[in-house]
C-alpha cells in the first residue's frame, strides 16, 4: 500500500486514504483529475480498480506482485499522453 500512495505522490495524484498506516484498510482512494481516463489506462494494463464518481479505488493484496505496481505507474505516467487514432 505504501508503494501506491509513493506513486500517487510523486505524480501529484491526490490520495483520500490517510497516510498514517493505523488510520487505513486495504484500500487506497486516489482522485485523479480525470478519474475516468486513469479508470481506462488501469483497465488497459489489466489492474482491476473501481471507479466511484471522482475516485478510484485499488485494493492490492498481500500477494501483489512489484511488476503490478510498476504497472499502475507507467498507467498514471501515460494519462494524459494519449494518442488516438481516426478512421
Amino acid at each position: 500500500m505504501d508503494t501506491i500512495l509513493e506513486v500517487a505522490a510523486r505524480h501529484g495524484v491526490p490520495v483520500l486514504t490517510p497516510a498514517e498506516p493505523e488510520r487505513r484498510a486495504g484500500i487506497v482512494a486516489l482522485a485523479p483529475a480525470e478519474p475516468a481516463v486513469l479508470a481506462a489506462m488501469l483497465a488497459n494494463v489489466g489492474i482491476s480498480a473501481t471507479t466511484r464518481g471522482a475516485t478510484i479505488r485499488v485494493a492490492p493484496h498481500v500477494g501483489t506482485e512489484p511488476e503490478t505496481l510498476a504497472m499502475l505507474d507507467q498507467a498514471i505516467t501515460s494519462v494524459g499522453q494519449e494518442t488516438f487514432i481516426s478512421g
